[in-house]
């Protein structure tokens, strides 16, 4: 049995026997409604879910777990997505695609998102849950 750093056992590695590993994902949502949402539809579609409602924990989060993607919004207390994306670009894992979910439907500010490298920019108001796993699907296949 191999044990962590706190002395618990640690989970044994996939031997081929059992399920293969959910992808993660990481949510990022100052909303608590929207972040519960995202987490629960995505976890019931097989994915393992971490969450962060501001950009420096998510950063925090990003470096630690390495998801398989983030979801990000843009509107954030502490730093918002933008920052979160300069930071990420700048970071040991500058290539972590990103979809934005964000009420903000400005052409400006999808451009701005855009050349920081998101893969794809969903405004809130119009898309389903399905729409959104099918984009998760892409980046995460």
């Amino acid at each position: 049995m191999t044990l962590d750093k706190s002395g618990s056992p640690a989970p044994a590695a996939n031997d081929g026997n059992g399920p293969p590993p959910r992808p993660k994902v990481l949510v990022v949502e100052d909303d608590e409604v929207t972040q519960r949402l995202f987490k629960r539809f995505l976890e019931r579609n097989g994915y393992d879910v971490s969450t962060a409602d501001n950009g420096f924990d998510a950063f925090d989060i990003a470096l630690r777990e390495q998801p398989r993607l983030v979801l990000l919004d843009l509107m954030m207390p502490k730093l918002d997505g933008f920052g979160f994306l300069r930071l990420l670009r700048n970071s040991p894992v500058p290539d972590l695609p990103v979809i934005v979910t964000s009420a903000l439907a400005d052409v400006e500010r999808k451009n701005q998102a855009v050349a920081l490298g998101v893969k794809e920019y969903m405004v809130k108001s119009k898309f389903t849950l399905n729409e959104l796993i099918d984009a998760v699907k892409r980046y995460t296949a």
